[in-house]
């Protein structure tokens, strides 16, 4: 395995590894027997991995919670960034994706564009994943708790007006959502 690559321990919640798995830049497969476990309600798995790039949680990182042994999922980046989530009281289970992530992300996309267009020479599509993940905490579909590395930290500082407005957007296009029924 390169050593840029994810790797993902999964813990039950009284700490016992219950599978080790090596991956790939950006991603580790899972595999059949792991999955069929997370499938399983009483299983009562963590799944913590890192994150080369530093990243927030990605869709598919949350997406993990939709299965019913999953307990929560946690990133650790190269920069000692923490990413922490479980699923919150509104969380839509397998409708998670289609119904929830995806409207959040484009409201999200779509300010970003705007900030870009104003003249924002920064480039604050790094912090998607973890401002999305924040406005899901703010919907309650998520609970969520994020430490950021200190370089990290210090960049989201100068740039907390504009990463506000791109949460803000992102809550507004998930309160959008979330009144719609599923279908």
């Amino acid at each position: 395995m390169s050593r840029n690559g994810e790797r993902l321990i999964a813990v039950t919640a009284d700490g016992r590894a219950v599978a080790e798995l090596e991956g790939a830049a950006a991603q580790v497969s899972l595999g059949a027997t792991l999955d069929a476990r997370l499938l399983q309600p009483d299983a009562d798995i963590v799944l913590v991995h890192n994150h080369p790039s530093s990243s927030g949680l990605s869709m598919d990182d949350l997406g993990q919670l939709a299965k019913p042994g999953v307990l929560a999922i946690v990133a650790i980046g190269d920069d000692g960034s923490v990413y922490a989530a479980a699923a919150g009281p509104r969380f839509p289970g397998d409708r998670f994706r289609d119904y929830v992530y995806a409207p959040a992300q484009a409201a999200a996309e779509r300010e970003l564009r705007f900030n870009a267009a104003a003249g924002n020479a920064t480039d604050l599509r790094p912090f998607l994943p973890h401002v999305i993940s924040l406005a899901l905490a703010q919907v309650r579909v998520i609970v969520y708790h994020a430490t950021l590395g200190a370089d990290c930290q210090v960049a989201f500082d100068r740039d907390r007006l504009s990463l506000g407005h791109i949460t803000a957007a992102a809550n507004h296009g998930l309160r959008v959502a979330l009144t719609r029924p599923p279908g």
